[in-house]
């Protein structure tokens, strides 16, 4: 099983080859490109614009070693999904993701639900519901076109009637199109009550399009390191091996969990967490047992 992470934890911008070189060099070869936030410029690219962007990096990425296999689609925060205006305009975004997620070869755009109502409230699930159902199935039909697949993500809001990974399968067979499957958040699963191998086996491999990768300790999304949080990485590793997922175990976290560290500490953090992602990426491949690390219980003493 290949490993990867977002580009924005090696990448200053898109023409950065030391930092694709670095990438590869600590064994990465898959990549999730970032294209949550809407002011990027590819979101005002005419279409010739936005091909010969993506098609750039796409080449320059390939030329290190490195596939895009997913990426992250336009969303804002705090949401903005009120209003049909609003909902119309993401829509359109989305659209130009899409696409560009074809033009850099992946088959796996991450897609957040909308909600209408803000991330901590939930006063019409039915009509959530029917919001959400009408947006994904023109959308996905949009996917479809571009010959790629939403990623429709679990969320860490335990108020929402369509967070949980549960809800989002649900959603996703009940529109039943090629063009929508599941991204499933560890992180995530966490805040909303969830270790991340229950939610993998009912999703299965047929559904489950792409990952994202990190741990917390139930009570926020901190997008922190594996191992550091309440995951239970033994059990994960063996339900992706247990539904034959092949694709990438892509890691969403990187150094700014540790905030700022002196420079001539950050590469051999980066390996560190490279390797992180290998252990677990073996584990699940060959189906051996993850190597449990053993939980910090006492306090640690006085000196």
């Amino acid at each position: 099983m290949r490993i990867g992470i977002g580009n924005t934890a090696y990448l200053r911008d898109d023409n950065d080859d030391a930092g694709l070189a670095r990438m590869r060099a600590h064994g990465y070869t898959s990549m999730n490109y970032e294209m949550a936030d809407t002011a990027l410029p590819l979101y005002g690219d005419a279409p010739a614009a936005l091909e010969r962007r993506m098609r750039a990096f796409r080449e320059r990425a390939e030329s290190h070693g490195i596939t895009v296999d997913q990426t992250h689609g336009p969303w804002r925060w705090p949401p903005q999904d009120a209003t049909e205006e609003q909902r119309t305009e993401r829509f359109e975004k989305m659209c130009t993701a899409l696409r560009a997620t074809a033009l850099l070869g992946a088959k796996c755009c991450v897609i957040h639900p909308v909600m209408p109502f803000g991330c901590d409230k939930d006063p019409e699930p039915e009509r959530l519901w029917a919001i959400n159902g009408a947006f994904f199935s023109r959308l996905s039909a949009e996917a479809e076109r571009c010959g790629v697949a939403i990623g429709l993500e679990n969320m860490p809001m335990p108020a929402l009637s369509l967070a949980r990974p549960a809800e989002i399968l649900r959603l996703v067979r009940e529109i039943g199109s090629a063009g929508l499957k599941i991204c499933l958040d560890t992180g995530h699963c966490l805040v909303t009550g969830q270790q991340p191998g229950d939610a993998v086996r009912p999703i299965g491999r047929d559904l489950l399009a792409a990952l994202h990768v990190h741990d917390n300790d139930g009570t926020g999304d901190f997008h922190r390191w594996p191992f550091t949080g309440k995951a239970d990485w033994a059990d994960f590793s063996a339900a992706l091996g247990e539904i034959g997922f092949s694709g990438p175990l892509m890691l969403e976290t990187s150094l700014r969990f540790f905030g700022h560290v002196p420079a001539d500490c950050a590469e051999p953090l980066q390996i560190a967490l490279s390797r992180i992602a290998r252990h677990i990426a073996d584990a699940a491949e060959s189906g051996r047992a993850l190597i449990s690390v053993p939980k910090v219980t006492e306090p640690c003493p006085k000196m």
